[in-house]
């Protein structure tokens, strides 16, 4: 089997007064048919080249998985009144994030079990989060495509119902005001690099309903 060979497709990029040809530029086309047609073939040919190595790549990841506990969790730390950590149990792929009044002793609160918000998406990874200041709110960043194209949403810590308000193309950095219904938070663009810090504000805090939004600084 010979391996694919991509073809070239000149394209002038010029940055900082410096000019180069790229041939390959083409190849973030992610929609594009003849993309995705080569991407295959290469790892057709990847899988073909390491066919030989299968049992052992199996060996391997038997022997790594074998060497990990299952069920284990993160060291607690206390802040703003509640004890914060986050759990793994057994079978189940995404961390569990916890946390705990006063004292380690206190009843656990799971504020957000990523196997539950992974449920549907091929791709899932909760990248950050942030809780207001009088601990009612959750504001959490989430990856679903694997780009690190994040998006915000909401949860209510007392009723523990996830907002259906949504802010997408986000960085994972968040911050609560202290005014408990505005949220600061960084914007991307598709490439994706950040542009702009945003403040979203809250016009209903008591039901959450969305909202203000506002450009603060462009970056």
């Amino acid at each position: 089997m010979k391996p694919p060979v991509a073809r070239k497709i000149p394209t002038v990029l010029s940055h900082h007064g410096d000019t180069r040809i790229d041939n390959y530029y083409w190849l973030n086309q992610r929609e594009n048919p003849e993309v995705i047609n080569y991407i295959k073939k290469e790892n057709s040919y990847c899988n073909f080249v390491l066919k030989s190595t299968k049992k052992l790549q199996e060996k391997l990841f038997l022997e790594m998985k074998g060497r990990m506990k299952e069920e284990e969790s993160t060291a607690p730390y206390f802040k703003n009144g509640y004890w914060y950590y986050e759990r793994y149990e057994k079978k189940k792929e995404h961390p569990i994030y916890c946390r705990k009044k006063e004292t380690v002793k206190s009843k656990e609160e799971i504020i957000l079990d990523c196997n539950k918000l992974a449920k549907g998406f091929p791709y899932y990874e909760l990248v950050g989060f942030a809780i207001s200041i009088d601990n009612k709110w959750l504001a959490f960043a989430e990856d679903i495509t694997g780009r690190r194209l994040y998006q915000i949403r909401f949860k209510n810590l007392e009723t523990g119902q996830i907002t259906k308000d949504l802010i997408l193309n986000t960085g994972s950095e968040l911050a609560w005001h202290n005014d408990n219904k505005s949220l600061y938070f960084v914007e991307k663009d598709e490439k994706p690099c950040v542009h702009s810090l945003s403040k979203s504000t809250f016009l209903d805090p008591k039901r959450m309903k969305l909202f203000l939004r506002k450009k603060m600084i462009r970056l």
